[in-house]
């Protein structure tokens, strides 16, 4: 989710986070800001538009950050890389992690001892911010196989990247390990999409071509919907492969998350580029415009606005629209004007660059 500035910005990535930064907001809109009883009730889940935005939006952001950390990898040396990891992702994650455990003493009560303070603050910290997390460890793992996979053979990385895939997923889901589990796939697909794109691009595709995909995948994935019940959130379902001890029915309902989750990507990325290059090529400098580029602006602040979003749902927006009753233009309306406020905040932020940086890594 994280800008990297030293890297010549693509206007296509800034729009796809764009338009998936508003996603999340509005799948969160759906769920927090419609009322008591709505959210109470877990009426949320059965909503046709919460289970299409979640069937596919944290996967489309962790294939992203892996499609970027590509470049970030063949600039940088792993010294640098962790220092620039450390700097971007894990300091906000832990100055935000202390703001909610503070937040949370009134309700936890405060305790006493320092040991007890401390393992009160880890074991809160571990729930916080999990996609932070999970974009850490997605980090911390890639690299750690590109480096020890320097100079070997492409069987060979594929097979010991199919090792530790399979290892991952024989682990319990305790510590976030289950979200890791799910998105650590699309991390590794972005990058290593990345590392063969010039390839991929010197293949002219023709623009019905391309229509054709986001139709087939489009399509694939309304079908694919049609099975998607509450088991299938990672929050529910879970992801410990012998849990409850059905190992079977896990496998093909992990199997059945990880296809819709790319299937919906596909869909969905094929049908902006479609946009993107209808709109580039009768206007192209459209995307080179400062107006066009404050749009896009969301995009570069996904990791800051994820951030803020998650703290203002769970403290302010559900006790706000505690009265409300369910409407999806209210939702849409609460889901804009939430984006409009969160950037304008991390905008207004970011002219102080050491808060940017120690809030939001940028």
């Amino acid at each position: 989710m994280q800008p990297d500035n030293t890297i010549k910005r693509d206007p296509f990535i800034d729009i796809i986070k764009t338009v998936a930064v508003f996603l999340m907001i509005l799948g969160h809109c759906i769920q927090y800001g419609n009322g008591n009883e709505w959210y109470s009730s877990s009426a949320f889940l059965n909503y046709p538009l919460f289970k299409w935005i979640y069937s596919f939006h944290m996967p489309l952001f962790v294939m992203i950050s892996g499609f970027l950390f590509y470049n970030t990898y063949t600039k940088y040396r792993l010294r640098d890389i962790v220092l620039k990891k450390t700097c971007s992702i894990a300091v906000p994650l832990g100055v935000w992690c202390f703001v909610d455990y503070i937040l949370k003493v009134p309700v936890r009560g405060g305790g006493t001892g320092f040991w007890h303070i401390i393992k009160s603050f880890i074991s809160n910290s571990i729930g916080c911010l999990w996609f932070l997390w999970t974009i850490l460890a997605c980090y911390a793992i890639t690299a750690l196989l590109c480096v020890l996979l320097r100079k070997a053979s492409g069987c060979y990385t594929f097979l010991t990247f199919a090792i530790s895939f399979i290892a991952l997923n024989l682990l319990t889901d305790a510590h976030n390990i289950m979200y890791i589990k799910w998105l650590i796939p699309y991390f590794w697909l972005g990058f290593f999409l990345n590392k063969h794109r010039e390839s991929i691009e010197d293949k002219k595709v023709e623009k019905k071509k391309k229509l054709f995909v986001a139709i087939t995948f489009g399509l694939l994935h309304f079908l694919l919907l049609l099975f998607y019940n509450n088991s299938c959130y990672i929050y529910v379902g879970k992801m410990y492969l012998f849990r409850e001890g059905r190992p079977t029915y896990q496998l093909a309902l992990d199997l059945y998350r990880w296809i819709i989750g790319l299937v919906g990507v596909i869909a969905f990325v094929s049908l902006l580029k479609l946009i993107y290059d209808s709109v580039s090529n009768e206007s192209p400098r459209i995307f080179k415009e400062y107006n066009f580029s404050v749009l896009l602006l969301p995009g570069r602040y996904s990791l800051g606005i994820y951030i803020l979003n998650n703290f203002f749902d769970l403290y302010l927006l559900l006790p706000l629209t505690h009265s409300f009753s369910f409407s999806t233009l209210q939702t849409t309306v609460e889901a804009l004007l939430m984006l409009f406020i969160f950037t304008l905040m991390i905008r207004l932020i970011s002219r102080c660059i050491p808060l940017s940086h120690v809030l939001f890594g940028v």
